[in-house]
């Protein structure tokens, strides 16, 4: 019903609907016009009863009386709504218009006019000139007006009320001022329902072009939103790839300190280790420079084994040395080929014969005959080579050394030097191939070793492409594995 109350003004171009008013700044553009469109009710009704006035003043003078008693009522009300819309009390001068103005109609139809002369069909205007005047939000008492307005013109036409009359307007005179009422109130019932067309057309285009530009905007909106999205993502995901750099050089400058600090650890065990063979070798050499003559020749064979032993563990400790550098700065590269196992094995376990049977230890061989590796064969042997003497060197007298092998899901050999010997602790385990750790133990003959050799078997073993691992217990032996590629790596 709000439609009602949108006057046609507002859509007419170069048409204002607060020319020549002096409406509060302070109301709404509705409400501005429902006060023009009660100014407009008020002008038509002063204007149609002066013109009743008028005409019936000039057909018969005897009817001016009851008419003017009747039209002054009516119209001096209305001069008092301009009035208050004058001084800015709309309300007021809209409770006068919709409830005070159909009392002179029903009573001026009752009284003076009579049934026939069509006067009460004013009511059916005011019946539908709250909904014009009031909001929604009045709507009880604009539907109560309408079922008052409408009970008052149906009582008023079908109910006989001649009795109350004091006057009425005689019988030539009725056709006329019914037809006259009946275009006036049908009139000005058109005139509101085309008013409310129009507006309600122009409404509808107004919302939809409002709508229109609504979704334009809305659209603007969710391009807005997926391109701030696209940028968010961007945004997140250069955030997690600088998070993802941060972490790696976080990553990498903790491996710098742990390979600076492992370098620093092991030139230290370096340092001691050299410092043993080298102090034997000038102290014998001492011995024998300054008292040469006083030794027989046992005695000089003996410290010249010393010395030869002492050079040896120096030198082996320098070239495990050199070998380990090489393999850092990758001046050693694996050479790959195919070695029978078998052949390399045996090979490897001549050369350290005398060393075997030195200590009465028994060796037990379990290698296919037909298995075949690809690996650098320098670096396998010297992986056998180490792991055997090492076995060797930890083994008792009379024990038992086994060098065996297995195929595993025809892609690896993994090759297993056990044998009987010391053992190794849990502790010791979890830093023996670490280079940074001195885990240097002598042999149950009270063997010397390096250091080194299991560390450069790891980088042998790993360069080849296979993994190296021992499983161990104190006092009850230990057995060393490795596995040896079938195919080249790729």
């Amino acid at each position: 019903m709000d439609l009602l109350f949108i006057n046609i003004a507002y859509f007419k171009p170069g048409l204002n609907i607060n020319e020549n008013t002096n409406f509060n700044s302070g109301l709404s553009d509705a409400e501005q016009r429902r006060i023009k469109l009660l100014q407009q009710f008020n002008y038509i009704a002063i204007f149609s009863h002066l013109l009743y006035i008028v005409i019936y003043l000039s057909l018969d003078f005897k009817l001016f009386y009851p008419l003017a008693i009747n039209l002054f009522v009516f119209i001096i009300p209305l001069i008092i709504s301009l009035k208050l819309i004058d001084k800015g009390k709309y309300n007021a001068a809209k409770i006068i218009m919709t409830y005070l103005e159909p009392i002179p109609v029903i009573f001026g139809s009752i009284l003076f006019l009579g049934r026939e002369a069509g006067f009460h069909f004013f009511l059916l205007l005011f019946s539908i000139l709250p909904m014009t005047l009031w909001t929604f939000n009045y709507k009880r008492y604009t539907i109560s007006l309408f079922l008052l307005n409408v009970l008052s013109f149906l009582l008023i036409q079908y109910v006989n009320l001649d009795q109350y009359s004091i006057t009425k307007l005689p019988s030539e005179y009725t056709l006329f001022h019914a037809a006259s009422c009946y275009i006036i109130s049908f009139m000005v019932v058109g005139y509101v329902i085309v008013w409310y067309q129009i507006v309600t057309d122009r409404f509808e285009n107004l919302l939809k072009k409002k709508s229109d530009n609504l979704t334009d905007v809305n659209l603007q909106l969710i391009e807005q939103k997926e391109i701030a999205n696209e940028a968010n993502a961007l945004l997140k995901e250069k955030q997690k790839h600088i998070l993802e750099q941060s972490d790696a050089l976080t990553k990498i400058n903790k491996e710098l300190e742990e390979i600076v600090a492992t370098k620093v650890k092991f030139f230290s065990i370096i340092a001691h280790d050299l410092k043993n063979p080298l102090g034997a070798l000038m102290g014998f050499s001492e011995i024998l420079y300054a008292d040469y003559a006083q030794f027989d020749d046992k005695e000089k064979s003996m410290m010249a084994e010393e010395i030869f032993k002492s050079t040896k563990r120096a030198y082996n400790l320098l070239d495990n040395l050199l070998i380990w550098s090489k393999l850092q700065t990758t001046g050693i590269k694996p050479n790959p080929e195919k070695i029978n196992l078998n052949s390399l094995i045996h090979e490897t376990c001549r050369l350290l014969e005398n060393m075997r049977t030195n200590k009465n230890i028994d060796l037990d061989l379990s290698i296919g005959m037909s298995q075949e590796v690809y690996a650098d064969k320098y670096m396998l042997s010297s992986v056998v080579n180490n792991l055997f003497s090492n076995a060797i060197k930890f083994t008792p007298v009379g024990g038992i050394i086994t060098i065996s092998s297995e195929l595993i899901e025809n892609e690896y050999i993994k090759i297993c030097i056990s044998d009987n010997g010391m053992g190794i602790s849990q502790d010791d385990i979890s830093r023996l191939f670490r280079i940074d750790q001195n885990i240097s133990t002598r042999g149950t003959n009270n063997e010397k070793g390096t250091g080194l050799g299991l560390s450069l078997c790891k980088e042998f073993v790993e360069r080849n492409g296979g993994k190296i691992w021992v499983e161990s217990e104190r006092n009850k032996g230990s057995h060393f594995f490795f596995t040896v590629s079938t195919n080249w790596p790729k």
